[in-house]
């Protein structure tokens, strides 16, 4: 049975599910069982809507993990976001290889009948003591958006609610990498396109000093950002004013007035 990643291996099939783990997975059976029951309590649920449900299941030695399961309750989601769940295992893995702090990714699994997928999804590692970045604290936020700018990763929806801070160090970490994308490593595309959407949803206007300090110190953490802060406030300046789409964030489509400007800035 093929793998979605190298690293999952193919562990069997249940009521119609197949199921791959990681060699040092510690939950396996309980990530099964839970998976196939396919509900949680309200103290356990993460997230349930028409699309996806996210919740916490408790392993051996009380071990415990999130179940993400892609519902695809439409046909055209079946042929279409089938590919979501693979696609995620790919980017987690390859970003997890780049020494981002993400969770551990220890399952993927399908559900099939008669060779279409009903729904698919992951086992990742549940962050024991994290919690979201709150809005006070956008400054924990730089590190990641200087690894993703160093490393050529594009993370579309890189916002507060998908950034955990680790109880002990309070070091952040990035999840939902579904629909993140890779370019050549110092894109300067990178943290103007990731720091709009953080400021976009950062539920305090762009203006707001807590978002000019988040600026300024992001652009001075860059290594030989090639160009100006003052360009570079202009540019988010700009951003700021579109809502893009998902598709255009994705596929690191920076509008064109804006890429216009980006490259008459650049240095030589």
């Amino acid at each position: 049975m093929k793998s979605p990643c190298p690293e999952l291996s193919y562990y069997g099939r249940r009521e119609n599910f197949d199921f791959w783990f990681t060699p040092g997975c510690p939950v396996i059976p309980a990530a099964m069982e839970a998976t196939l029951a396919g509900n949680a309590d309200a103290q356990n649920l993460l997230k349930r809507d028409k699309k996806r449900l996210l919740f916490i299941g408790n392993g051996q030695n009380q071990t415990r993990f999130v179940v993400k399961i892609n519902l695809l309750p439409r046909c055209k989601d079946r042929l279409r976001a089938r590919r979501f769940a693979p696609q995620e295992c790919q980017c987690h893995m390859r970003i997890a290889k780049s020494d981002i702090p993400v969770p551990a990714l220890w399952g993927y699994f399908r559900q099939t009948r008669l060779g279409i997928t009903l729904c698919n999804g992951l086992i990742l590692e549940f962050l024991e003591g994290a919690r979201n970045l709150g809005i006070g604290e956008s400054l924990a936020a730089i590190p990641l958006l200087v690894a993703l700018h160093e490393k050529g990763i594009n993370h579309p929806d890189f916002m507060r609610n998908n950034i955990m801070l680790s109880p002990n160090d309070k070091g952040p970490i990035l999840i939902d990498l579904e629909l993140c994308s890779f370019v050549a490593p110092g894109d300067m595309r990178l943290p103007l396109m990731n720091l709009a959407r953080f400021i976009e949803y950062n539920e305090t206007p762009f203006e707001d000093p807590q978002n000019q300090s988040l600026i300024r110190q992001t652009y001075y953490a860059l290594r030989s950002p090639a160009i100006s802060l003052a360009c570079f406030q202009e540019l988010l300046a700009m951003l700021n004013t579109r809502h893009l789409t998902t598709r255009e964030r994705v596929g690191l489509h920076v509008p064109a007035d804006v890429l216009k400007k980006l490259h008459q800035a650049c240095k030589p």
